[in-house]
């Protein structure tokens, strides 16, 4: 029997994060990315409530509250609306019908004690979209089973409708150990290595953080530690000297990432991954849920950095062992029928263990440009293959690559300042390691794309407004990964999307953006196509 990897939906891929998590990346190239990488506005400007506990005692208390409001301008895709495994969030949204009406908010506590620190934060979510009906008007093609055709069913209502969640929750220290200064972060955090901007289910960090896809894909502006999600770890840097650092990470826990749960707007299919209950094999007969197969295995890594001081260069090189954080679909035939439920057997969810990682980074800047780039090596990668029953892993070895450029180029006769953001990405299957009679090999051995925004900005168009116009492109030139259901959100070559957005703050506290959303490329391949939107949002720093 065999087995495959169903289609995943990956985020816009987006390697940024606080300053509060920072641990490898060049600061510079971090707070210049921050402004820039997300093409549907501006982030929220943290301000932060100083906290008066105790004289020898640093405490901090930020929040961000943010509104967004989202609607369909397209026209349903009729490929997604021919499979039945595809059309449940296809059909739950007419043109000009709410694809979001939602509230987040965003809190931070950081406390400071001598060489000592503690960071605390959480984010909770109310969407009236995900708790309510939609306009669902197929029963027979629903896959879920515990709610009416036209309901969220309750994984979904939690992880899209309301939830709160802990994110950050780790202490840290600074020491020295036989003169050598040693900074040490214990409990959730997030640590990315590596200089991917756009496409982080390529770069290296993918190893080290699974992603929140869906707030990522979903949430307009939405900050950095709300995208890679924490996980259970300890990390440590060493500075050796001036120009050279160590540092090492274990995780407790492994953590999948999360995916937009089954029936939302920006769902692929109605059986990944929270609030999937069922597939559809045929006219009342199905596949139901059955317990996934986390991985369990132990991840860790090793990185040294060296920044010659004689030159404006940062390089690094990296050694991961991690556990795959995006799904593979199995499925289990039972051999007979229940003519009660339907069922013709089970279907779980599967993550691969142990792959080893190896690779390289650099990063520079010119004046006003700023270069990137990093490749890597995976061994025992999984590989889509032709079916999707139970058999042995179709597995191989890949070499990821990727170079990003960032450039503010000042003012001009049309604006006040211009920049730009951008990266391309891509990967090469280098040989099949086990199993290659199940690969698909209708797909490309090379898979890549590229994404970047360029921002225009006016400041103080009135006292204490600024505008900005962010224009974002993402292109996939072969997007029929070897490895992944969606390299850079797509499964298809030539396809992507383009936003367009209005952006203003006032104040340093406020922000608010409107952008339009165009998703492009061949509807048998881009699922997404036909799900254009247009997106407002209002969001208080305090």
């Amino acid at each position: 029997m065999k087995k495959n990897e169903a289609c995943v939906a990956i985020a816009h891929s987006r390697t940024v994060q606080t300053p509060t998590v920072v641990n490898g990346l060049p600061l510079n190239y971090i707070s210049l990315a921050l402004g820039l990488v997300f093409a549907a506005g501006v982030a929220p400007i943290a301000s932060a409530v100083s906290l008066d506990l105790h004289p020898e005692i640093e405490a901090e208390w930020t929040n961000t509250l943010k509104y967004s409001l989202g609607a369909r301008t397209g026209d349903k895709n009729n490929t997604n609306l021919a499979n039945v495994n595809t059309d449940d969030s296809e059909r739950n949204f007419d043109r000009g019908s709410l694809m979001m009406n939602r509230v987040d908010w965003l809190t931070e506590l950081n406390f400071k004690y001598q060489n000592y620190s503690l960071n605390l934060s959480g984010a909770g979510w109310y969407d009236q979209v995900y708790n309510s009906s939609n306009q669902n008007d197929s029963p027979a093609t629903a896959n879920s089973f515990s709610v009416a055709h036209d309901h969220y069913t309750s994984d979904t209502r939690k992880w899209a409708g309301r939830n709160f969640e802990l994110m950050n929750a780790f202490v840290g220290a600074q020491y020295e150990v036989m003169d050598y200064p040693v900074s040490v972060r214990l409990g959730r955090h997030t640590l990315l290595w590596g200089e991917s901007m756009f496409f982080t289910d390529n770069g290296i960090a993918s190893a080290m953080a699974p992603v929140d896809v869906y707030k990522a894909m979903s949430v307009p502006n939405i900050k950095a530690q709300e995208v890679f999600l924490p996980v259970n770890q300890i990390s440590t840097s060493v500075l050796l000297n001036d120009e050279w650092t160590a540092e090492a990470f274990y995780q407790f826990k492994w953590e999948k990432s999360r995916l937009p749960p089954v029936g939302t707007f920006l769902s692929s299919a109605d059986l990944l991954d929270e609030g999937g209950e069922r597939i559809i094999v045929g006219p009342g007969t199905y596949l139901y849920r059955g317990n996934d197969d986390e991985a369990n295995a132990p991840q860790y890594g090793v990185s040294l950095r060296w920044r010659p001081s004689a030159y404006n260069l940062d390089l690094g090189a990296y050694a991961i062992r991690y556990n795959y954080k995006e799904p593979r679909v199995m499925t289990q035939l039972s051999g007979g029928f229940d003519p009660v439920t339907g069922s013709v057997g089970t279907y779980h969810l599967e993550y691969k263990e142990g792959i080893d990682l190896y690779g390289l980074s650099a990063n520079t800047s010119f004046g006003n440009l700023n270069l990137g780039g990093e490749i890597s090596y995976r061994h025992n990668i999984p590989l889509r293959s032709l079916a999707s029953v139970l058999e042995p892993d179709v597995l191989g070895d890949t070499v990821n690559a990727q170079v990003s450029a960032i450039y503010v180029g000042g003012a001009g006769a049309l604006w006040d300042n211009i920049s730009y953001a951008g990266e391309l990405a891509g990967h090469k299957l280098a040989k099949v390691t086990q199993h290659g009679e199940q690969r698909d090999t209708s797909l490309n051995s090379f898979a890549y794309g590229a994404r970047g925004v360029i921002t225009l900005d006016y400041y103080q168009v009135s006292p204490s407004l600024d505008l900005s116009v962010p224009i974002g492109i993402g292109y996939m030139f072969k997007g029929k990964s070897p490895t992944s259901g969606a390299f850079g959100n797509y499964a298809e070559d030539q396809g992507g999307d383009l936003t367009v957005g209005l952006a203003a703050t006032y104040e340093q506290h406020w922000q608010a953006s409107i952008n339009y959303t165009k998703f492009f490329g061949n509807h048998d391949d881009n699922y997404y196509v036909g799900r254009d939107f247009v997106m407002a949002t209002l969001s208080r720093s305090f």
